[in-house]
């Protein structure tokens, strides 16, 4: 959810509160309007086929990779959550860059959805397969 406001930056703001996702400008623009809202909250982030899930890649002004990673997780939860519960869920991650919220988002999702009686499997790509051993992630099940 984002706020309408007079004095938020042209570029928007982001903010990760739960409350509110940030705020945007009045007359916000094409590109802010694209950018931001529709790359990262309005298009589908999140594939289901049977019992795997695939996540989308990210798009746009890497100053907004923060917002992907959290309406990421957030679709991961919401959408996973819903489907029947299962032993095993695999969680496709090849698409996902780089970035610090990476490692929070895969803790996160894994958490929430074993709340819900789902445990989540994750797929990382080659190049992330050192973030199996970050102590963070030490309750997490990976491929």
């Amino acid at each position: 959810m984002f706020v309408l406001r007079e004095d938020a930056p042209a570029e928007g703001s982001w903010s990760d509160d739960d409350q509110i996702d940030g705020a945007v400008p009045r007359g916000f623009g094409e590109v802010l309007g694209y950018e931001l809202l529709y790359l990262n909250f309005l298009r589908p982030l999140v594939f289901l086929e049977e019992r795997k899930v695939r996540a989308a890649s990210f798009q746009g002004d890497e100053a907004h990779l923060p917002a992907y990673f959290c309406a990421l997780g957030r679709q991961l939860v919401a959408r996973c959550a819903r489907l029947e519960r299962a032993d095993a869920l695999r969680i496709e991650l090849h698409a996902v860059p780089d970035g610090a919220g990476l490692v929070p988002m895969i803790a996160g999702v894994s958490h929430a959805l074993a709340g819900h009686g789902t445990q989540p499997w994750f797929d990382l790509r080659a190049a992330h397969e050192p973030l199996k051993f970050d102590p963070s992630l030490a309750e997490v099940f990976f491929l």
